[in-house]
């Protein structure tokens, strides 16, 4: 019995010392990032349809497609812009706060076939790095709002 409570004193006598872990919540990045960066690459069966979008730590914004069909003289099409800091800050902090290091690697529907349509999204936050293939519909709706931001902004480049 004496063990016991001597047992139980040292335990309940470490519990403030340890540290608190809480699950739920992110990091906070905000203004300790000088690393960031995001490349979304779309891959369908049709040709004309795929293209890549970078976002870089400066907020600029490199739109690369491949158009064979419609224009065979110049298939590699690039188109840059920059955000504004505002909108640039709004994106950054919009992806660092929907947790992307949580999602899966690979989102793909059974019999989908990845080399022929896919979306794939890598993410350059500080020293991490976190690479996600999209091959169905069944991607979680945060990584499906990061990915509808990132096409809003490449609307925008022209």
């Amino acid at each position: 019995m004496r063990y016991l409570r001597l047992l139980c004193a040292v335990v309940i006598s470490a519990v403030p010392l340890m540290p608190s872990v809480v699950f739920a919540q992110q990091p906070s990045y905000e203004g300790s990032i000088t690393k960031f960066q995001v490349r979304y690459s779309v891959k369908r069966s049709s040709l004309t349809q795929d293209y890549e979008v970078l976002i870089n730590n400066k907020g600029v914004v490199v739109v690369s497609s491949n158009d064979y069909y419609t224009n065979p003289e110049l298939p590699h099409i690039v188109k840059t812009g920059k955000l504004t800091a505002e909108e640039f800050a709004d994106f950054k902090n919009f992806v660092i706060n929907v947790g992307v290091f949580q999602f899966q690697n690979e989102y793909i529907a059974n019999g989908n076939m990845v080399e022929l349509s896919s979306e794939r999204i890598k993410f350059v936050i500080g020293n991490k790095t976190k690479e996600i293939v999209v091959s169905s519909t069944t991607a979680p709706p945060k990584l499906r709002a990061i990915i509808q931001r990132i096409e809003e902004l490449k609307s925008r480049i022209r």
